[in-house]
């Protein structure tokens, strides 16, 4: 029931969860960590692979709680997963304990255990090891990836051209609305 409140009450995107979440989830630490039905509860600190809310951060010390005693296969999968999204969306700079934690993933949940949720573990290890992929090339503090284009005039350009220099990359689409607001 607990997992129930705390996946109906999601709150919608850029909005912190209501307090009967925060009630609930901290009943699932508590009193429930080693319960079989919570993977709910995980799933929605990821949305299913989506990156994290940044508020789930809040949530790291639930994730850990649960992973200290819970032995059900597909609620430490959720939860070692959801683990490594909040701390991948932390707002400060865990990347590197991220990347440790979706590998760490990648080691224990390989999809390969036939179970009910053997597809959703799948699922889970492809977007655990596409975001070991960007930690390792594309995470803060990494040089940005070869790219070339076209610059603002329509000239050739590189990034590398600006390597040391400080730059703000903006990336836009001509068919989205917004975007094209904000190109002038």
């Amino acid at each position: 029931l607990v997992a129930t409140v705390c996946s109906t009450t999601l709150p919608d995107e850029g909005f912190a969860p209501p307090p009967i979440y925060q009630e609930a989830a901290d009943l699932i630490a508590h009193d429930y960590a080693d319960r079989n039905d919570i993977a709910r509860f995980c799933e929605g600190l990821y949305a299913l692979g989506v990156t994290a809310a940044p508020w789930g951060v809040d949530y790291e010390r639930h994730l850990r709680a649960i992973l200290q005693v819970n032995q059900d296969r597909y609620v430490r999968c959720s939860a070692q997963f959801a683990l490594a999204s909040v701390v991948h969306a932390a707002p400060d700079d865990r990347q590197a304990e991220a990347q440790e934690l979706f590998e760490a993933f990648c080691k224990t949940f390989d999809g390969m255990h036939n179970y009910s949720y053997q597809q959703i573990e799948q699922m889970l290890l492809g977007q655990a090891r596409d975001h070991v992929k960007e930690l390792q090339y594309r995470a803060v503090g990494m040089p940005a990836p070869l790219m070339s284009g076209r610059d603002v005039d329509g000239r050739p350009m590189k990034l590398s051209d600006f390597r040391g220099k400080t730059v703000l990359l903006s990336f836009w689409g001509t068919w989205c609305f917004p975007c094209m607001k904000l190109v002038p």
